[in-house]
């Protein structure tokens, strides 16, 4: 229901109005007779039309006190004056008044104004809550646009790191298995101690390119959503896998119980994740001592891999190294290799196996890895012992 301020000084005037605009169904009526009637009529609640006199006798100008109360979503206004004067209406259109009445009242002519005034309102209303609809809207669709920008372009980014990675972790191996094998080609004359050494060689970097494509296949997985898929519910001994890696690396020691300590995790994944940790530990901390740690905490197995490298640098955010193909260092001129997928892996198969994985600082510097895993009983019947 609108509702109507009718501000006129002469009483019989303003009861006309109002009775006029009863005829109409226009209940919600007030009156005002001076400025200051006026202007408590306005800060005590807000009106849908003002019906104003553009003349107040000597208490004011309706024109000023309708300019007092203009704003974008303010009343709509009827002029109203008692002399049919050029400069009045001049005055009144001026001012952008949506209608302009002559007194006495003619009942129709004031019903006529007082409607359109009312429609044009509501139309406008509506089209400000439309257009403020649009701009939430297009503000959001341009927020949806700039943050897919940005995935783009860091999807772009991962692509040529990726590039970049696997191009020199495949031609690494690659190299010297072609160089060997055209070099036994070409020699008819190869001594077999010769060949022997050239077939270990293609060998090892044989082997070094396998690892290599099993991990990328293995980063393909979990990128896929499949990796836990293709697990079998196998159980191990994280102490006897955790030796078993370490062997292969001299500059790394291994604590872990004398006992069996029981991980919900199969050898081969369990070997792969140590794997991708210990050689991140020895290949980014070169030179430095890498403890594996093995033990209970809270009922399930807590794996750490602890070295005294550089460390993480302070730019980069932390959750930025579990995603594929990148590194602390990707500058095309940084010292150490690698596909940057090895934490992006051990990630995803730990989380396999509702595990977690975390990052800390090393006391004294160097990079602290903490996986946690959930304990299983061990298949010859032993299970983990007690805290404490």
């Amino acid at each position: 229901m609108s509702s109507v301020l009718v501000v006129d000084d002469d009483v019989q005037g303003a009861g006309l109005a109002v009775r006029i605009l009863a005829s109409m169904g226009v209940e919600d009526v007030a009156v005002a007779g001076s400025t200051a009637a006026f202007a408590e009529q306005v800060a005590a609640r807000p009106f849908d039309l003002l019906l104003l006199d553009i003349r107040l006798g000597g208490d004011g100008d309706g024109l000023d006190l309708a300019q007092d109360v203009q704003a974008e979503d303010g009343p709509a206004v009827v002029m109203v004056s008692g002399l049919d004067s050029n400069e009045a209406f001049e005055r009144a259109l001026a001012f952008g008044a949506y209608g302009y009445v002559l007194k006495p009242y003619r009942a129709s002519e004031l019903r006529i104004s007082v409607l359109n005034a009312l429609r044009r309102h509501e139309l406008e209303r509506h089209a400000r809550e439309h257009r403020k609809d649009l701009e939430l809207a297009v503000e959001q669709r341009t927020a949806q646009l700039q943050s897919a920008l940005v995935e783009v372009n860091r999807v772009n980014l991962v692509r040529e790191q990726m590039l970049h990675n696997c191009s020199h972790e495949l031609k690494t191996p690659l190299t010297p298995i072609l160089g060997w094998a055209a070099y036994l080609t070409r020699r008819a004359d190869v001594a077999p101690e010769q060949v022997q050494q050239c077939a270990a060689v293609i060998a090892e970097q044989g082997q070094r390119l396998l690892v290599v494509v099993e991990r990328l296949l293995a980063a393909r997985a979990v990128i896929d959503g499949t990796y836990d898929a293709v697990l079998e519910p196998l159980v191990s001994d994280s102490g006897a896998v955790a030796r078993q890696v370490v062997a292969a690396h001299p500059r790394a020691v291994v604590r872990a119980p004398d006992h069996p300590v029981g991980v919900g995790l199969g050898e081969r994944e369990l070997g792969l994740v140590l794997e991708q940790l210990l050689d991140n530990a020895t290949r980014f901390a070169a030179g430095s001592d890498v403890t594996v740690r093995v033990e209970q905490v809270s009922g399930r197995v807590r794996l750490t891999v602890l070295d005294h490298g550089p460390g993480l640098p302070a730019s980069l955010d932390v959750a930025q190294l579990l995603e594929p193909f990148v590194q602390g260092d990707g500058s095309a001129t940084r010292e150490v290799g690698g596909l940057g997928i090895g934490l992006y892996v051990v990630s995803g198969v730990v989380r396999a196996r509702g595990g977690g994985l975390a990052l800390e600082p090393t006391p004294g510097g160097g990079l602290t890895v903490v996986v946690d895993l959930p304990s299983a009983i061990w298949r010859n019947g032993n299970t983990l012992p007690p805290e404490g």
